[in-house]
């Protein structure tokens, strides 16, 4: 049986502390190496489609809310190519990091196993 995993992480370098960033897997270890990120929450799901769904959802919200954050080896240094850490990260100051983090799982959890 195949996992399907949304995650609200953070980024293991020291210089970037508001960095966070929400996406979808199969392996989260994997997943974790590739994107330098630490595991804040997971939600898992019965299909992938319905993990795309959710991942969607999660990301609109945070793009409405928040800026982007330029994280060290990201999609806007390696363009064209593909990179490991993607555009997906969010600049959230620590002072909103816990609110963040509840609403992204609210989202989340609504249609997680």
């Amino acid at each position: 049986m195949e996992t399907y995993i949304c995650y609200i992480s953070k980024s293991i370098h020291p210089d970037e502390p508001l960095a966070l960033t929400i996406g979808s897997t199969e392996n989260i270890r994997y997943r974790s190496y590739l994107k330098q990120m630490r595991p804040l929450h997971t939600s898992r799901y019965a299909s992938k489609q319905v993990m795309l769904t959710e991942e969607k959802k999660a990301l609109k919200w945070a793009k409405d809310n928040y800026p982007y954050a330029l994280v060290r080896y990201g999609a806007w240094e390696f363009a064209p190519t593909s990179p490991t850490r993607t555009d997906d990260w969010f600049c959230v100051p620590e002072e909103e990091q816990g609110a963040f983090l509840v609403r992204i799982m609210q989202i989340l959890q609504r249609h997680s196993i």
